[in-house]
């Protein structure tokens, strides 16, 4: 793509009950020293003035448009700005963030001298409620591989040719989180990636915003899930990221999560559990592995209900030995590798925990298959988190498909 002297940009703002901030951010925007600047607003039907706020500058700038209705989140706000934008590059600046003097006309600049760029992005701060600098954001000058180990990338501050952000159907509107980080990796992977060693954008952080509220509960697993299909692969940075934040729930609960996203490559899962029987506390499981996946069960996990819990095992009606009791869960080693198996659990008093009521019921959220490596990962987990980094660096190898 070859630009104009002086080629129009769209600034694409998504938007949703951000009165208290999105005057700053339209007012960053009009400060450019860079003309040729469109700005639209996409809300989804705030009610808390901020319609009010965008009357007033659409009324003012002819440049300036906004839509206001509902819509099925911010990716679905982005893709309706993208298809209203006449620019020939986008910028994509959320409701509560803003751009610093010259942004525009240094990201302008840089597609100039670098052509063949698909985006470009240049150095951001995070900010409080008030916009004050709070730290820099982490961006480093751009590889590929920096990408796939964290998100170096600031969106406030990434400019995005219009051609290529169509090309990938805009942002992914199953994503509700990191919808931005998944978009880099598709561009990275098919285009030159251009660097501004300036800073050009704020990110507000406060209470009400995604980075800071959803980050752990969805966050984390969204990134699992686009990196896993950018990349193949998750790294070590952000599982490690992912136990350190939540390790109060639990190690059972972290690998429940690690196991549904492979962290650990191929997983053995449970293709069906139903209860044989429950008579008397005794729970007699039927267990059918998922025939695909042919990584060896090494350990069983239970959850327990209460820290007094204790069973005979039977696997296939021989006793297995070596259980290992924690406060909320049962580690029952396996020692082979068959499709499929009976678990019986023979409470010691009266009275087992639920594992399954009913020949249909699934068991999974009580019951984990753990490979090795698994294993020594929720073993390793005993240690609290400051030392998950140095096991991971040294036991896990990810191997990105660039």
């Amino acid at each position: 793509m070859f630009f104009k002297k002086n080629p129009l940009l769209s600034v694409i703002t998504p938007s949703f009950n951000q009165a208290s901030f999105i005057e700053e951010t339209i007012e960053s925007v009009l400060r450019q020293d860079y003309e040729r600047v469109e700005h639209i607003v996409v809300d989804g039907g705030s009610t808390d003035g901020t319609v009010e706020i965008l009357k007033k500058y659409r009324l003012k700038f002819p440049n300036f448009h906004f839509i206001s209705e509902k819509d099925k989140g911010q990716s679905n706000a982005l893709n309706k700005g993208l298809n209203m934008a006449k620019g020939d590059i986008i910028g994509w600046l959320n409701s509560d963030d803003t751009y610093l003097p010259g942004a525009i006309s240094k990201a302008v600049e840089s597609f100039k001298k670098n052509p063949l760029c698909g985006m470009v992005y240049g150095k951001a701060d995070f900010t409080d409620e008030n916009n004050q600098p709070i730290r820099p954001y982490p961006v480093y000058p751009f590889t590929l591989e920096k990408l796939f180990n964290e998100c170096i990338i600031c969106q406030p501050a990434a400019f995005i040719k219009k051609e290529v952000f169509r090309e990938f159907g805009g942002a992914d509107e199953s994503l509700y989180f990191c919808m931005d980080y998944d978009l880099w990796m598709k561009i990275a992977k098919r285009y030159p990636i251009g660097y501004i060693d300036e800073n050009l954008a704020t990110s507000r952080l406060h209470s009400q915003a995604k980075t800071v509220r959803e980050m752990n509960k969805i966050g984390f697993l969204e990134i699992f899930k686009v990196s896993n299909r950018n990349f193949g692969t998750v790294s070590n940075h952000w599982v490690w990221a992912f136990a350190v934040n939540n390790f109060p729930k639990g190690r059972f609960w972290l690998l429940e999560n690690l196991k549904k996203h492979s962290i650990f490559g191929p997983s053995p899962k449970i293709l069906n559990a139903q209860t044989v029987k429950s008579n008397w506390g005794v729970q007699d499981i039927a267990i059918q592995l998922d025939p695909t996946i042919h990584t060896p069960v090494h350990t069983i996990i239970l959850q327990k209900n209460n820290p007094n819990e204790r069973y005979m095992v039977l696997i296939d009606d021989k006793h297995v030995r070596g259980l290992k009791y924690n406060k909320d869960t049962i580690e029952i080693p396996l020692g082979f590798n068959q499709s499929d198996f009976q678990l019986k659990l023979i409470p010691h008093t009266g009275g087992g925990y639920r594992v399954g009521s009913s020949s249909s019921e699934s068991i999974t959220m009580d019951l984990l298959l753990l490979s090795k490596e698994e294993y020594e990962f929720f073993r390793h987990l005993e240690n609290g988190p400051r030392k998950i980094k140095g096991w991971l660096n040294e036991k896990r190898t990810p191997v990105p498909k660039f």
